[in-house]
């Protein structure tokens, strides 16, 4: 986020109050489950992962949040499950971080697991949802769809891989991030800033992601609007 100071960029625009939220990175956590993948005590899963790729072109962002789609009841008790974030082409090879999950494993819906630890999700490089069984005590669904409906956003979807190898059934989830811009002016991260930057925040401010709260209020309005002039007159180191 950044301070409103500084002189002021000269943009007629026509701004709408909003609310500012994460940016969704990849998802389909909204897509129907026809099945699941079973972890626990009741299943032969080692793991499962979901791969995305990060455009190449654009800021970095940061890790905020992971959601599963899943069902904790399928056969009481529920499976405990541990979920990292892994980097890899191809496949999962460095663990980044693990994460905590946010409630309770109880009931059918989606779970948030937050990071441990920071990770920056660069521009090209691939990364993985790593998700496996805890202690065997019991049985655990992570939702899907064997039509293979795979996931989408700011990333392209890699695919999922099943213990070890290739799979066609995509389980639900959704990444979600903040952009980490070197030069927030510069918007669509071409190096250089010019009309296409006033263009991009504009496209940023009207889907309400998180780099549109230039000055970091947690609503979006006029002020963010000033806040990017003011930025784009300071230029770039």
């Amino acid at each position: 986020m950044k301070s409103g100071s500084g002189l002021v960029g000269m943009l007629a625009v026509a701004a709408l109050a909003g609310a500012a939220s994460a940016d969704v990175v990849i998802s389909n956590l909204n897509i129907a489950s026809a099945s699941g993948t079973v972890f626990g005590n009741c299943a032969t899963t080692v793991y499962k992962a979901g791969g995305f790729t990060m455009p190449t072109s654009g800021p970095n962002y940061e890790l905020d949040l992971v959601q599963l789609y899943v069902n904790f009841d399928t056969s009481p008790p529920a499976e405990d499950l541990a979920v990292s974030v892994w980097s890899g082409a191809g496949a999962p090879s460095t663990l980044l971080t693990t994460t905590t999950m946010s409630g309770t494993s109880t009931g059918l819906g989606a779970f948030d697991f937050v990071p441990d630890s920071p990770v920056t999700l660069e521009a090209g490089q691939t990364y993985w949802v790593y998700v496996e069984p805890t202690i065997q005590s019991g049985c655990t669904r992570w939702e899907g769809d064997s039509g293979g409906a795979q996931p989408t956003g700011i990333a392209t979807s890699a695919g999922y891989i099943f213990n070890g190898n290739s799979s066609a059934f995509a389980n639900r989830y959704e990444v979600q991030g903040s952009p980490d811009t070197g030069c927030y002016a510069d918007c669509d991260g071409s190096g250089a800033l010019n009309i296409f930057d006033y263009i991009c925040f504009g496209n940023e401010y009207s889907a309400g992601t998180a780099y549109a709260d230039c000055d970091g209020s947690g609503s979006l309005n006029i002020f963010d609007y000033i806040c990017f002039g003011n930025e784009y007159s300071a230029g770039c180191p």
